[in-house]
């Protein structure tokens, strides 16, 4: 049966001509069906068959995106033209946001390369990589060719099959490989990503000896398997520290995050090396451990499949420590794959021990762009750290601000920062009662409608910070929205 590419392209018109149209109908055979706007594609989603579409071009609002189209779909590869898109990949489809007009004329220019490969178009791709590798010249040994020899003979063996299915893992392997988000292979060069032969290692630090280091190559396949699909502006390292214990470094550090996923920033939690990792069991009271799951840590000291490391949890890409990960040896070549390997993507925000700085956590700051220590109203205890601050900062040559945690009227937080010689960030309003709650519940402390309202105007002051910017709110009108668009469809799917 044929399969149909949506169309929802309203004031797109200059860049997506009808000719440009017909020609990705017939590259891909395509049957086209063309929209008048978001109102008339969601009505055609509900009245009739979603799992015909195997491609949507869409330039409409989030809340619709959201609410109606991606629920609907079902093995779906979505181009997002709109300048709040963002691309994130799903069971039921491959979402990717184009927020410029330039990127919108990359994604043709590539659609024409035939580099691009939508979902349900398995029996399709080993032809496409031979003709991109004909065409292009593509040197021999080189991993994409490698990879397509492998799908062209999945293709021959499968082709007298009734239902020709080339393996899913060696098809979404060139994808990756030729196609991440909004890249061409070009754009990736120029971004320093790793090359696909494996010669660079994503890092503004010091390369030498590379080339002898088996940890790079656990780092490279680390950052294709968990990393490669999104976009970044930039990568930051961000080092969260307190002297004292029970400051609140884990629990800021997984609200900052929930934070900055929810507006569309690519992040990570990374876990500082430590014998008292808590991380992992954080996470284990909101979510179970992903199956066949091993630690981040394992899969740099070990050949195991780098895929099994992945713990997504709330758009947050997190990377807990196991038990006997400090087992390992940890020398400097580890250590700077352990604290490198995660800068393809938005930010990356390390959970660091609390207290004293073992010798690793020590040689680790030397990753960071920033360091931000929590403090609170313990004035003279913390004060009593101030020479050992101070020596860090001159040791390492690092940025390091402060940020009251557990802030109330009286606290003195200007003070404090005054008297370690740092500037405040930001203070974060006295929680207590919520946060000893919290521990008995099931869903982060961050998604309770009325802790948000105490923490965003502190995270704002750290978007500000970080982006020079404070993120667009959602409309408080986003759920009245909502429920008018099913109203809508409901009635026209009852004519």
């Amino acid at each position: 049966m044929t399969k149909i590419c949506l169309v929802s392209l309203k004031n797109h018109e200059d860049k997506f001509t009808k000719e440009v149209l017909d020609t990705i109908a017939r590259r891909y055979e395509l049957d086209m069906v063309f929209t008048r706007d978001e109102e008339d594609l969601c009505s055609w989603l509900i009245k009739n068959d979603a799992s015909l579409v195997s491609l949507i071009l869409y330039n409409g609002s989030p809340e619709t995106l959201t609410s109606i189209i991606l629920p609907t779909i079902k093995n779906t590869y979505i181009a997002w033209f709109h300048n709040s898109s963002w691309s994130k990949e799903s069971e039921s489809y491959s979402l990717h946001g184009y927020k410029t007009a330039k990127s919108a004329e990359e994604f043709l220019h590539i659609l024409n390369k035939e580099v691009i490969y939508t979902p349900n178009f398995k029996n399709r791709v080993g032809e496409h990589v031979e003709n991109l590798i004909a065409e292009q010249h593509i040197e021999k040994n080189t991993e994409l060719e490698v990879l397509a020899d492998r799908v062209s003979e999945v293709s021959t063996q499968a082709e007298n099959k009734e239902d020709i299915e080339i393996s899913t893992s060696v098809s979404e392997k060139v994808i990756e490989t030729i196609f991440s988000a909004n890249y061409t292979e070009r754009e990736l060069q120029e971004e320093a990503v790793p090359s696909q032969n494996g010669e660079k290692l994503l890092t503004s630090k010091s390369t030498e000896g590379k080339d002898e280091n088996i940890y790079f190559e656990r780092s490279r396949k680390l950052q294709q398997e968990l990393f490669v699909n999104h976009k970044w502006q930039g990568h930051q390292m961000i080092g969260i520290w307190a002297p004292l214990h029970r400051i609140g470094v884990t629990s800021f550090t997984m609200n900052f995050s929930f934070y900055l996923a929810e507006n569309r920033i690519y992040t990570t939690v990374l876990e500082g090396l430590t014998e008292q990792h808590a991380l992992k069991d954080w996470l284990k009271r909101y979510i179970d451990i992903p199956k066949d799951w091993v630690s981040y840590a394992k899969a740099i000291q070990t050949d195991i499949n780098p895929i099994h490391t992945d713990w997504t949890f709330k758009s947050v890409k997190f990377l807990p420590l196991d038990h006997d990960d400090t087992n390992f040896k940890w020398d400097s070549k580890s250590l700077e794959t352990y604290m490198t390997a995660t800068n393809i993507v938005d930010i990356t925000l390390v959970d660091l021990p609390t207290g004293k700085m073992a010798p690793h956590t020590e040689e680790s700051l030397k990753f960071l762009d920033e360091l931000w220590i929590l403090i609170d109203d313990s004035f003279q205890e913390t004060v009593a750290w101030n020479d050992y601050i101070q020596a860090l900062r001159k040791k390492k040559n690092l940025r390091i601000y402060s940020i009251f945690n557990k802030s109330y009227p009286f606290s003195q937080e200007k003070r404090l920062a005054k008297e370690l010689d740092l500037h405040l960030l930001t203070k974060i309003p006295s929680m207590h009662e919520q946060v000893m709650k919290s521990y008995y519940q099931t869903e982060p402390l961050y998604f309770d409608n009325e802790i948000k309202e105490y923490l965003h105007p502190a995270f704002e002051d750290l978007s500000i910070h970080l982006f020079g910017k404070v993120f667009d709110k959602e409309s408080p009108n986003t759920e009245i929205t909502k429920q008018r668009w099913w109203r809508r469809a409901l009635k026209s799917l009852n004519g």
